[in-house]
């Protein structure tokens, strides 16, 4: 059973979170098969900054738990998603215990420095190693933020995950870029255009870092597309930024 299966019984579900008592929230929400961590004061934490966020009662927490999204924490931990992303639950699946409900993001958000200096120091010359996506997202978790890891590795499919670590996806071309933005292209086959040397189904992804792309290596050009297949072929590209 997951974190989404939390669900309270009896008269407790529907009462105030004012209303109960530590030892009352903790009981039911053992009889759930969780516990809060030893010292972590979740339910003290719910019960001051819940309201704020719609949860008022174990029901609605039950339902904010439900609708939320998880994606991985620090040190073992997940990291839940409420109450459309404004506030957010760390626990350790594991051992089925919730350790903090806290409003906005996680601490140490955002550090786009820390991101484009990381891939600079990585990228290999002069084409990469076929590893944009992962090269892109080791920055992004360098600067302080979380990337699911989960369905295809695919640069083209990372999307969502972007989306799901607080990027925005950007209206038309992007531009103009601005640093820290990351590039997400499509795939193609060698018959998308005349000329083109070599399939490129995975697509390709890179971040630009205030002056130039860089994927698993420092593009030149003033486009997100890594060379001259993509020049031929001109995929789409998606420009996701954060809201710094």
């Amino acid at each position: 059973m997951g974190i989404q299966d939390i669900t309270f019984t009896g008269l407790i579900q529907n009462r105030k979170l004012s209303e109960i008592t530590g030892p009352e929230f903790i009981n039911a929400l053992m009889a759930c098969g969780w516990k809060e961590g030893t010292g972590t004061h979740f339910f003290q934490q719910l019960r001051k900054d819940g309201p704020s966020r719609g949860i008022s009662t174990p029901a609605d927490l039950a339902r904010a738990i439900a609708a939320g999204s998880s994606e991985p924490g620090r040190d073992g931990t997940t990291l839940h998603r409420v109450c459309n992303r404004s506030a957010y639950i760390v626990y350790n699946s594991a051992t089925r215990t919730l350790i903090t409900f806290s409003p906005g993001d996680p601490p140490g958000a955002w550090n786009v420095e820390k991101a484009v200096q990381h891939l600079r120091a990585k990228a290999v010359p002069p084409y990469g190693i076929g590893k944009c996506a992962t090269f892109v997202r080791e920055a992004i978790e360098a600067g302080g933020l979380m990337v699911v890891r989960e369905g295809s590795g695919a640069a083209k499919d990372y999307g969502p995950r972007l989306v799901r670590a607080g990027f925005v996806a950007q209206p038309g071309a992007g531009t103009p870029y601005q640093k820290g933005d990351v590039a997400v292209i499509d795939g193609f086959s060698k018959s998308a255009a005349e000329g083109i040397k070599n399939d490129h189904l995975d697509g390709h992804m890179a971040m630009y870092d205030g002056t130039h792309w860089i994927s698993d290596f420092a593009q030149t050009g003033n486009t997100p597309y890594p060379g001259s297949d993509y020049e031929k072929a001109r995929p789409k590209i998606v420009i996701y930024r954060h809201p710094k």
